[in-house]
């Protein structure tokens, strides 16, 4: 019996090990490469009165409205992200989230900051929406990496994941594009619907938390950790959020 609890002691170690390197690759790199431009919009091919204002691509903003619910609050928040936050990676080792108001008055920001500031940018009831923690498995990179992502729908039902980050009008990709690039593993799924109650009060944590480590269990019993890290980190974030909010 010793033996067996030392080796799911040892085993618990290797995963939270393997998932803190995975944290020190760069969360952005599945952005950096072209994903995809349906308007055939590269690089700021749009209206840009002048450099201190946010380029705007009305073909981009008319597909958005045309394929999603609230599609022109899914464009608006996408390109605040993708043309005024600057990716900035944080030192091996640190995890530090930053609520949607840091991330603005700072313009930067990691791959948590730029889906919390997304989530708070869009309606937060209503919209099927969803962020995920998982791992990244890139096939022409040969590389793996923890990250963070937001997941939705459009009005047929086809997924789509949101990179902000891609600086240019490639970053809300349909699912079936990826599937021969690379492989996401979901680790945490947590809807818009429950991300906004935990922002909205940070007490309501504690039941959705339990409802997604009953998902985590049957997937990995070694993850519980990580979801209670989570967890912790949004509540902390939420509080701060709260405290700015009534500012």
């Amino acid at each position: 019996m010793k033996k067996q609890n030392y080796a799911k002691h040892i085993i618990f170690i290797l995963v939270a090990l393997t998932f803190i390197i995975l944290s020190s690759y760069d969360g952005n790199a599945a952005s950096k490469e072209p994903g995809r431009y349906p308007v055939s919009s590269k690089g700021e091919n749009c209206d840009r009165a002048n450099l201190s204002e946010l380029p705007h691509n009305p073909k981009y903003k008319m597909w958005c409205q045309k394929k999603f619910q609230n599609g022109s609050m899914l464009y608006d928040a996408y390109r605040q992200i993708a043309f005024n936050i600057k990716y900035t990676p944080e030192p091996p080792r640190t995890d530090l989230w930053q609520t949607p108001f840091e991330t603005m008055q700072s313009h930067t920001g990691d791959c948590e900051d730029a889906i919390l500031l997304f989530h708070h940018l869009l309606p937060h009831y209503g919209y099927n929406g969803e962020i995920i923690w998982g791992v990244v498995t890139d096939f022409e990179k040969n590389i793996k990496f923890a990250h963070v992502w937001f997941e939705l729908y459009d009005k047929q039902g086809n997924a789509y994941i949101i990179e902000p980050f891609a600086k240019d009008w490639n970053g809300i990709i349909p699912v079936e594009l990826l599937r021969d690039k690379e492989v996401r593993r979901r680790i945490i799924g947590i809807s818009n619907h429950d991300l906004s109650n935990i922002m909205k009060n940070p007490s309501e944590h504690e039941r959705i938390k339990r409802a997604i480590v009953k998902q985590v269990v049957m997937f990995d019993w070694r993850l519980i950790d990580l979801v209670d890290d989570v967890f912790a980190k949004l509540t902390q974030v939420s509080q701060r959020y709260l405290q700015q909010k009534d500012r």
